[in-house]
């Protein structure tokens, strides 16, 4: 009598969301026991259910669990708790395949849309280090590290070693903050500073650092920090010039191209046009 129970239960839950996909009259309790439902074919779920989120706190706590720690709460099998433990393994993996091949990123706006599926829900700080074409091109976007909940390191190695396997112009760096804090510390400023100029010694831009926290991000570009760069490059013709030209493109959330590449007049002229037609402050410092 006991499995009929379990059975009618199951198929009245299954009903129900079949007239809510979205699951919105769903409890985080009833969610979970709907998703278990399909693992655990021959238990009750709702106690592991009840069980699951009073351990982790929440249905966001659960799916964010490893696999191993799941397996320690009652009545929980290895196929549900390797189930579970990969929802968000799969929902990136979901994001990143929505992304047509080789898109192109000439803003910071593009270069945001495509990394930041790679961080959603990470528990450490993790690197990703986007290699672009010269023609703005993505080739490749590899993982380069991950650490602690506060602290990775970046191998500059691996990065010089995507580079030269796809020949890459232009380098993106990225990484998460998982404690929430948005602006960069000493640390990624250093760490920003010493590729950008490893990757000028093998004829490669560093066209932006971007940290990703939960629902926010940070550009070092965006801000005008790689200026403070470019400013001590030998490799720049005109330095207030190419300044200037930084600024107006940035201000148009155009990404700077290679350093080396720039000249005096196309600084001065994309320079004037911008003035001319937006309020916008070419002679001044930057914010």
């Amino acid at each position: 009598m006991g499995k009929g129970i379990h059975e009618g239960h199951r198929e009245r839950l299954r009903i129900a969301a079949d007239g809510d996909p979205d699951l919105v009259t769903f409890s985080e309790y009833q969610t979970l026991e709907y998703l278990l439902s399909f693992v655990i074919p021959r238990k009750d779920t709702n106690p592991i259910a009840h069980d699951l989120i009073d351990a982790f706190g929440s249905l966001n706590g659960v799916l964010r669990a490893s696999r191993y720690d799941l397996k320690e709460i009652p009545n929980m099998t290895n196929n549900a708790a390797a189930f579970l433990a990969s929802y968000y393994a799969i929902y990136r993996k979901a994001e990143i395949s929505r992304q047509k091949p080789k898109p192109v990123v000439s803003t910071v706006k593009q270069a945001i849309e495509i990394l930041a599926p790679y961080f959603i829900q990470r528990p450490e700080e993790h690197v990703y280090c986007m290699a672009m074409d010269i023609n703005d091109r993505v080739l490749q976007v590899v993982s380069i590290g991950e650490g602690l909940s506060d602290f990775t390191t970046v191998d500059n190695n691996r990065i010089i070693s995507l580079v030269t396997r796809t020949k890459a112009k232009k380098i993106i760096l990225a990484h998460n903050h998982p404690g929430g804090s948005l602006q960069p510390s000493q640390q990624d400023y250093d760490t920003t500073k010493a590729l950008f100029f490893i990757l000028q010694t093998i004829n490669t831009y560093l066209a932006d650092h971007i940290i990703f926290t939960d629902d926010q991000w940070f550009s070092f570009y965006d801000n005008g920090l790689l200026d403070n760069f470019l400013a001590t490059s030998d490799q720049i013709y005109g330095v207030d010039d190419c300044k200037r030209l930084l600024r107006s493109r940035r201000s148009k959330g155009i990404y700077m191209y290679e350093t080396t590449s720039v000249n005096k007049e196309e600084a001065l002229n994309e320079s004037a046009e911008s003035n001319s037609n937006a309020n916008i402050d070419l002679s001044g410092s930057d914010k």
